[in-house]
């Protein structure tokens, strides 16, 4: 693999946009909008359940469908928004996700209701590599970049906190397929605001190497701190995610009621709603890996605490938002920080596809579980998944300090 021993030196060549903040917006809500879809289902699988007679195992299927396209999408995409002007790509992207969430909303069948599942997925995770990739491009060397990333991330709460909260009061009104169409209309939306907001930005372009090498698709050209940084928001992900999956099992198991056991477990949200734009502010060159580190112990003190029972778990659900919010806008922002502009697409594309194997880290959690009994265990594993992430992180601090060496050396 080749490694870029100093693409800050590419940054001082770049300035950022100076329309970032007018665009910012339409992506943010583009962003809630994505995350609106990708939680619809769990509001709605008691009604879908009921009109198509679903089992378990059906239901968690329809809703698990939308890492599956990551797979094969991730890294072309981001091959072709470094390569081709973003509009029409990311307007595409949002078309598709109309599409799918249309088929949904009419399907008669439950397989319809994957089939849909499957395209507004391919649609959304195409979004999910582009819409980094523009707020890397626009504040490359700002010393706001960190502080757009938060808000990226922060569009991430604000859309599932919409979808869980209201699509379920308008299906208990008008029926499933209601909030369905409620979300057509609101793609349709987002493709105007990302077309609009993506409309000018086009392939960044560099010195290095011939023309032939800037358009080969070839994802090792990434460098193996690239991988690092995808394997490391990958096992940070999947040691947060599984937090909030088996938590308020766990917890219903210690004698709390279910619908205060998920409180507890949601009470982090305030958490990383308020302190993502307050944590971003620190979010540097030098302090992104770091934060990362410092999340991921959060999370592994909140895991310790809970297991022990010797504090309220309020307590640690609040540790696991200080770690949300710490580590989350400092994950998006490190492939800008360690790779050229040019590879900025690529880079968020191997984010998501080293999160679709999510698809199987976090059920290993729940195996764990079924196989020991013992939830004490699966905080372990959760906890391994931290460390993981932590070494990683240690890792591509001491990359970013280098490359800070090689660019100014005193």
């Amino acid at each position: 693999m080749t490694e870029f021993s100093s693409p800050s030196a590419e940054l001082q060549l770049e300035q950022p946009d100076p329309l970032r903040w007018a665009k910012l917006l339409p992506v943010i809500f583009s962003t809630a909008i994505c995350f609106m879809l990708w939680s619809s289902p769990f509001p709605l699988l008691p009604l879908l359940t009921r009109a198509f007679a679903l089992s378990e195992s059906q239901a968690g299927l329809l809703a698990s469908l939308f890492a599956l396209p990551g797979f094969f999408v991730s890294i072309p995409a981001g091959w072709l928004l470094d390569r081709y002007p973003n509009a029409p790509i990311l307007a595409a992207s949002w078309l598709l996700a109309a599409v799918g969430v249309l088929l949904m909303a009419v399907a008669p069948s439950y397989w319809l209701l994957c089939a849909g599942r499957l395209i507004l997925a391919t649609g959304l995770g195409v979004h999910l590599v582009g819409a980094p990739r523009l707020l890397s491009v626009w504040f490359r060397g700002s010393r706001y970049l960190g502080f757009s990333m938060a808000l990226y991330s922060w569009a991430f709460t604000v859309g599932v906190f919409l979808g869980l909260t209201y699509l379920s009061r308008v299906a208990v009104r008008f029926g499933w397929r209601a909030p369905l169409f409620l979300l057509v209309g609101l793609s349709v939306l987002a493709l105007v605001s990302m077309w609009i907001a993506a409309a000018g930005t086009r392939p960044a372009h560099s010195s290095e190497g011939n023309g032939a090498s800037r358009h080969a698709f070839n994802f090792l050209q990434l460098g193996a701190s690239a991988w690092i940084a995808a394997a490391v928001y990958l096992f940070y992900s999947a040691g947060t995610d599984a937090y909030y999956t088996y938590s308020p099992s766990y917890l219903v198991t210690r004698g709390y009621a279910l619908a205060q056991a998920s409180g507890m477990v949601g009470f982090y949200a305030w958490f990383a709603l308020f302190l993502k734009p307050v944590f971003a502010t620190f979010l540097t060159r030098k302090t992104a890996a770091l934060m990362v580190v410092a999340g991921s112990l959060s999370a592994i003190a909140g895991y310790a605490l809970l297991t022990s029972g010797l504090v309220s778990p309020y307590l640690s659900s609040a540790l696991i938002g200080v770690s949300i919010a710490l580590s989350m806008p400092a994950l998006f922002a490190l492939p800008a920080f360690l790779l050229p502009s040019r590879l900025a697409g690529m880079g968020y594309g191997l984010l998501a596809l080293f999160l679709s194997t999510e698809l199987f880290t976090t059920p290993l959690v729940g195996y764990t579980v079924d196989r020991t009994h013992s939830y004490h265990l699966a905080y372990l594993v959760m906890s391994a998944y931290l460390l993981i992430a932590l070494a990683g992180a240690l890792y591509l601090h001491a990359r970013l300090r280098q490359q800070r060496h090689a660019s100014d050396p005193k």
